[in-house]
């Protein structure tokens, strides 16, 4: 269970050597502070998220005077661009939502300033945090940052969908392949779930069914146990479903979290089937508009600069039945088309 929490825990990190704030010239009478900025990074990057903070550093700005400028960083993108902060000497003040073991790692770097951390906590109270928490985050016997928040993941699947297909409700790993296998097919992926390399989500969504597996990374007596027969049995079923029965390519937090095709007709027919609505192009749509199957929601129309185009080598005019199909497929698009240079 301990790398359960490990991949769910977060923390709230002070920089040794905050260099990234902006230091204003003078004070800020009306809030009676130095007139400092804290420059506060934050791993929570989705705007909805950014606004909550936002709201929380605004009250801190009220109350201290101290002024905040937030900062989007990626997860993913956290480890380049905290090392080149580093070099520059610009490090931020405050570093929000740091996984566990970026922050024991930036700590050990001498990034991170424990003391601070710890200062912290026994202001708050160690007993006002979870111990387990406290013991991740920690590192011979100081913090290295302050357990903010934590998480789980959860398996969210179409009822509908299983109702129609006579599937119960999930309740093991065996469920969830034989039901992704089931649905997967006619557009319709049968489970989407993380697989880009180096993101933590990915690390975030395969932690829980290595769990599931009875697969535990690291034994107690902190020996790596990854070759277990749990693990490798955890990594292949990962493996496999994702090959077979989820959405292609390299899928990460925000795309596992919304429908996608691997072709627009596919799109079109999920919006006849009364699943959304779906941005089509009218020539493959009007059919369908004629026919009452498709409907436009508004009038509005947005022109693109994609386009399709017939080509072939220079030399191939010079066919009779290429120079006739070329005239004829022109023809019907009705469009000026550049006479090719012959080679």
């Amino acid at each position: 269970m301990r790398r359960a929490a490990l991949a769910s825990l977060a923390v709230l990190a002070m920089v040794a050597v905050g260099c990234g704030g902006d230091d204003d010239e003078g004070g800020d009478a009306a809030g009676g502070g130095s007139g400092e900025t804290l420059t506060v990074w934050n791993n929570e990057f989705q705007p909805d998220r950014m606004a909550a903070t936002q709201e929380i550093l605004d009250e801190f700005t009220e109350k201290t005077g101290i002024k905040t400028k937030q900062v989007a960083v990626p997860e993913d993108q956290l480890p380049t661009l905290m090392t080149n902060a580093a070099a520059a000497n610009e490090l931020p003040d405050v570093v929000l939502a740091t996984p566990t073991a970026q922050s024991q790692q930036y700590a050990a770097e001498e990034i991170f300033d424990s003391e601070a951390a710890q200062a912290v906590i026994d202001k708050l109270g160690a007993d006002t945090f979870s111990q387990k928490a406290i013991d991740l985050i920690s590192r011979d016997g100081v913090a290295t940052g302050v357990p903010s928040d934590g998480w789980g993941q959860l398996l969210i699947y179409r009822k509908d969908l299983f109702d129609k297909a006579g599937l119960e409700a999930p309740q093991t790993l065996e469920d969830v392949q034989a039901a992704a296998e089931q649905l997967n097919g006619d557009g319709l992926a049968g489970i989407t779930l993380a697989t880009a390399a180096g993101d933590g989500f990915t690390a975030e969504t395969f932690e829980h069914v290595a769990l599931a597996e009875g697969c535990q990374m690291v034994n107690d007596a902190g020996d790596v146990t990854f070759d277990s027969p749990e693990c490798v049995e955890a990594l292949r079923w990962y493996g496999d479903i994702a090959s077979n029965y989820s959405v292609k390519g390299a899928q990460d937090v925000d795309s596992t979290r919304g429908t996608s095709f691997d072709f627009s007709l596919a799109a079109y027919q999920a919006a006849m089937d009364g699943l959304g609505v779906a941005l089509g192009r009218h020539a493959l749509v009007a059919p369908d508009l004629k026919a009452g199957r498709l409907v436009v929601p508004f009038d509005f129309k947005m022109s693109s600069d994609a386009a399709y185009y017939l080509v072939y080598p220079p030399e191939a005019i010079r066919r009779r039945k290429i120079k006739a199909f070329r005239d004829w497929i022109v023809s019907l698009a009705d469009v000026k088309q550049e006479q090719p240079r012959a080679a």
